[in-house]
């Protein structure tokens, strides 16, 4: 439970990995004495490399086939017509300030998210996260301001303009304020590890401050999903398998929510063979929790169960470090409709409330013959139920 961020490990400021086309050798090697999987990692670095040099070569292409423009001109005229069309809607939204708050699970202590949302007569659209918690020291929970800017513009863009692109044009109408300080601003040296904890939770009360103006445009509360790292010693090898665990989404003016889709964003886990040859994990069942997501006019849609054992010939103990979400509060509905369930952890049938995992460090220990059982939670309902 690292109180700052000089617990968490070494901060790299930006360098170079590849400088004149040649990589960087000694940048490579602090890189991979510091990760436990180096191939893994620097597999990863290097095919954002091979992205960016298609994303360089197809841009080429497109210049040298359109001489009449240049690259600064097109992204200007992207970035200025998404700005308008931003501002064109903005400007339909009622004037007034708009509220509304949450309490979430945070590390040990709950966490109050507090957001207030106001659209302005020259198109601006301010979202206000005052009044919200100060920053804490349970935990690397906090957030850097920068990262509650892009998920707070992400979220209304998200909500306001889905069918334009996101990009930098989108955003420049909305402003993020979020006192210096406070779990969403945090002042060094805050540890800021797993600050989703915080911004995640954040998008919910976000649409929720929006309902009132655009309550067709918004979801209730998705059950957030988490993130579990098995690692350990196999064949004689480390070995570290990452995967998510996605919730239901929230029910909206539309429909149902979907079941185990995670929301914000678009992670998602490989397939369970692909988890079982990455070390000695079995994957003993996964279903759909039924009925898990919270009633209304339209539900919300539904967790899922996971069921993690090991092979019965391996001898050795495999950490499961995890963040989940939503083990005490759960995904709360809109307009009436009710919350879904909350996300449960069980080993060998015993329930390890927040508390207790959060006290253990976000880790158990799995040997052979053991069973972690993981129920992600539902998303909440929207709208009363008609008689």
């Amino acid at each position: 439970m690292e109180a700052d961020v000089y617990e968490e490990g070494l901060r790299i400021p930006p360098i170079r990995l590849i400088a004149g086309g040649k990589e960087n050798a000694d940048a490579i090697e602090f890189i991979r004495s510091n990760v436990r999987m180096p191939d893994m990692v620097l597999n990863d670095f290097f095919a954002q490399v091979g992205a960016h040099k298609v994303i360089e070569r197809r841009v080429s292409e497109l210049l040298t086939e359109n001489t009449d423009v240049t690259l600064d001109e097109l992204a200007h005229a992207i970035l200025d017509r998404s700005e308008q069309a931003m501002r064109n809607v903005i400007r339909e939204l009622p004037g007034g300030r708009f509220e509304a708050e949450a309490l979430t699970d945070g590390y040990i202590d709950p966490v109050l998210i507090k957001v207030a949302v106001s659209a302005e007569e020259n198109g601006d659209l301010i979202v206000d996260f005052a009044g919200s918690a100060p920053q804490t020291t349970q935990g690397a929970i906090n957030s850097p301001y920068a990262c509650t800017y892009s998920e707070a513009v992400s979220i209304v863009h998200t909500v306001l303009l889905p069918r334009v692109p996101a990009n930098a044009g989108c955003f420049r109408p909305i402003k993020v304020e979020a006192p210096y300080g406070s779990i969403f601003n945090a002042a060094p040296p805050a540890a800021v590890n797993i600050r989703t904890r915080a911004v995640f939770m954040a998008d919910p009360v976000i649409m929720a401050a929006l309902a009132h103006i655009v309550p067709d445009k918004v979801m209730a509360a998705p059950g957030q999903a988490g993130g579990y790292q098995l690692h350990g010693e196999y064949n004689g090898k480390s070995f570290l398998v990452h995967f998510m665990q996605s919730g239901g989404m929230g029910a909206s003016a539309h429909g149902n929510g979907a079941s185990c889709v995670f929301f914000p964003g678009t992670m998602s886990t490989g397939s369970l063979e692909s988890i079982e040859q990455h070390g000695p994990i079995l994957i003993r069942s996964k279903l759909i929790l039924r009925d898990s997501g919270g009633e209304g006019r339209f539900r919300g849609g539904c967790g899922q169960e996971v069921v993690i054992t090991l092979r019965p010939d391996y001898e050795h103990t495999v950490t499961v470090s995890m963040h989940p979400h939503m083990l005490e509060f759960p995904a709360m509905g809109l307009f009436g409709g009710q919350a879904g369930e909350v996300g449960k952890i069980y080993l060998n049938g015993e329930r390890i409330d927040k508390y207790r995992l959060n006290t253990l460090g976000g880790a158990v220990q799995l040997q052979s013959g053991d069973a972690l059982t993981i129920m992600t939670p539902g998303g909440g309902g929207f709208a009363p139920q008609l008689a």
